[in-house]
């Protein structure tokens, strides 16, 4: 999280006004004297200041003339606000000094020379301040501690003619803040230098951090469903930083995991929270370190920079990679917690200049990539997007989305609970968390992502999603209860509309084969099996087209086996029929097996009832002509009976017999 530090206003150079050319005339510094410098910033850790030296050489430039002399009677230079002892010595004397404020951080010291300096003289003067360190808030521009230093520095000179040196015991690890300073360390001294350099546009700000025992500060923070242990690690010069951060956390956590809806997530080992500066942090306030359950955190951090950290607990490169909603929802859920502990924060805001660097915010670089202007238009406009998400999915669909992300789970899940298999790939960009807000909200969040979050080329894919997602649940809906194959949900997955779009109009194909299957099947008083479905659902669109296809030829043949052998039968066929089975009785085998799931064997036995069928007459013509004469004639008068038979039967379903005579009487 970045927080730039508050550095002190850039000064310029400030002379007196110009001298007069006039006969032995005195003047104040200003155009005509010319300084060269050496500025010195002596640190004191243990007694928590910093000596300043100026060496000055004012050289007279301004040249004799007819008209008179010009000469110089001191000069005023700025320092900061803060210094005291101010004192200056000039040709082995003191020097009268006299301080002007200027501003909030800024004074002059008017020095004025022992003597006058006429022309091609030069004056050297000793200048010489106190920095001291005198606590308060911890925003404070001066740190003097010995685990920690902080400060503005700027030489004093003109014309490029300048030089500054900062020096620190040995041990600290040092910069400054704008880059602009050697750094040496010769095991008796650090020192910061920079020569030949224009005061007039040169300032820095100097840190120093060293290494040193730390404070710490155990707190038991009560969870949901645990008591989390949070070691506050403080320098031990700045112990109002553990107490500050402490109670900022202890109030906070349990507050961040109500509002986020997931458990707090460490589990194994305490929360540890650091102290640190700008050497360890670079340009940001703090940051978490997921693989080590550690905060670090910048000695003068505010309640929204050490809750923002906090948040990162649970948003952190293992729930989601978009940087933007890490960092987005970081700032939400602590403003919101902020609001609830009663702090007053000084959270983001997207001002106009921070709009002129505006980008897509899936282009937002990693931490220390960007530059400052980038880095502060991603935090604050991740901010906005954040907000407008938060509003639009309410705090009850938020929850659900960041536990559908937590639990890997699948936007197009089977029952929407379906869950990533071990070593799956992770969709984890914006498109999976498209999806899932509008899965598990039932909202359109498509204008939001336009908005804050994809450039003009993944705002066109919105629309081929639109149009896969109406198909989609067009597919749902005609499935009537049966499951979206998996390729297909993968497809979706995915975003490659075009191979999704494909498959839906395959499966559109299976419906229709159910559908004729169905119908197929009640037209024989048949019942068909699951197995389409398990095909469909189980092995994907191709098995189940091959099933239908199966079943198809199998229903096809039962209908074809059942008409042949319910047709008339001749009179051979029926003597065939004295000596063999009747067809139908592999129709009946056929239509089981169909039941059963066999569609072969149906195929299969259905072709047997008409192999049967249409063999009936040729076997009663072989076994007339087979038989003797007396078999023949047996053969024929069985025959004649039978048709008797078949024509008694036919009269009694016509004309029912007339009513019998009464039996006679007896006795």
């Amino acid at each position: 999280m970045q927080r730039p530090p508050a550095l002190l206003a850039c000064l310029a150079l400030v002379l007196a006004a110009l001298g007069s050319f006039l006969p032995a005339a005195p003047a104040r510094a200003g155009q005509g004297l010319v300084l060269s410098s050496h500025t010195r910033y002596e640190v004191r850790p243990a007694d928590r200041i910093i000596v300043v030296t100026v060496d000055i050489a004012a050289t007279n430039v301004v040249a004799d003339t007819a008209a008179g002399r010009t000469y110089f009677t001191g000069i005023s230079v700025p320092i900061p606000a803060s210094a005291t002892n101010v004192s200056a010595v000039g040709g082995g004397v003191g020097l009268g000094v006299s301080l002007e404020p200027i501003d909030e951080f800024t004074k002059f010291a008017d020095i004025t020379f022992s003597t006058g300096v006429f022309h091609r003289q030069t004056y050297n003067t000793r200048l010489s301040f106190v920095i001291s360190d005198g606590g308060g808030e911890p925003t404070r521009e001066t740190w003097v501690r010995q685990s920690f230093v902080a400060f503005g520095a700027w030489p004093i000179g003109s014309d490029g003619d300048a030089s500054i040196e900062v020096v620190l015991p040995s041990g600290y690890e040092a910069t400054d803040h704008m880059d602009r300073l050697e750094v040496t360390d010769d095991g008796t001294a650090t020192r910061l230098t920079a020569n030949g350099i224009d005061p007039s546009t040169f300032f820095t700000y100097v840190i120093a951090e060293k290494e040193s025992e730390r404070t710490e500060t155990t707190l038991e923070v009560p969870f949901a469903n645990l008591s989390g242990e949070v070691i506050v690690s403080a320098w031990p010069d700045d112990p109002d930083w553990g107490t500050r951060v402490g109670g900022w956390l202890r109030d906070g956590l349990p507050l961040l995991e109500d509002a986020i809806g997931l458990d707090y997530p460490v589990t194994t080992r305490p929360l540890r929270v650091d102290e640190h500066a700008y050497n360890h942090l670079g340009d940001y306030a703090g940051y978490f370190i997921s693989t080590l359950d550690t905060i670090a955190i910048r000695f003068d951090a505010d309640a929204f920079v050490t809750l923002h950290e906090a948040a990162h607990i649970w948003f952190e490169g293992t729930l989601v990679d978009e940087r933007w909603l890490l960092e987005g929802f970081a700032s939400y859920y602590a403003e919101q917690v902020a609001t609830q502990i009663g702090l007053e924060i000084d959270a983001y805001e997207l001002t106009d200049e921070m709009r002129a660097d505006a980008f897509p915010l899936t282009e937002w670089g990693e931490p220390g990539n960007e530059d400052l202007e980038r880095e502060d238009y991603g935090y604050a406009a991740s901010v906005e997007a954040a907000q407008a998400i938060a509003e639009l999915a309410g705090t009850e669909g938020l929850q659900k989305v960041w536990v559908a992300v937590l639990d890997e789970r699948r936007a197009y899940a089977l029952e929407n609970d379906e869950l990533l298999e071990d070593g799956e790939q992770r969709v984890n960009d914006w498109k999976r968390l498209l999806d899932l807000f509008e899965i598990e909200t039932g909202a359109d969040f498509g204008p939001i992502w336009v908005e804050w979050v994809i450039d003009d080329r993944d705002a066109a894919l919105l629309d081929d999603r639109a149009a896969a997602r109406a198909e989609y649940a067009e597919t749902v809906t005609a499935l009537d209860g049966w499951r979206v194959p998996e390729s297909t949900r993968m497809a979706m997955e995915w975003w490659r509309f075009d191979d999704a779009t494909a498959e839906m109009a395959s499966i559109h194909e299976v419906v229709a084969d159910r559908a004729e299957l169905e119908a197929d099947a009640a037209a024989l008083d048949l019942e068909p099996t699951d197995d389409l479905r398990r095909a469909f659902e189980d092995e994907g669109i191709a098995a189940a087209a091959a099933e239908a296809d199966d079943q198809a030829e199998a229903l096809a043949a039962i209908a074809e086996a059942g008409s042949i052998v319910a047709e008339a039968r001749s009179a051979l066929e029926e003597v065939g029929l004295l000596w063999e089975a009747d067809p139908a009785i592999h129709v009946a085998d056929a239509r089981d097996a169909y039941e059963d799931g066999d569609d072969a064997g149906a195929v299969e036995a259905a072709a047997a009832a008409v192999t049967d069928r249409e063999a009936l007459e040729d076997r009663g013509r072989t076994r007339v002509i087979l038989a003797g004469g007396g078999i023949l004639g047996l053969d024929a008068l069985a025959m004649a009976a039978l048709f008797a038979a078949r024509r008694r039967r036919r009269s009694t379903a016509v004309d029912p017999p007339a009513a019998a005579a009464p039996p006679p009487a007896t006795a």
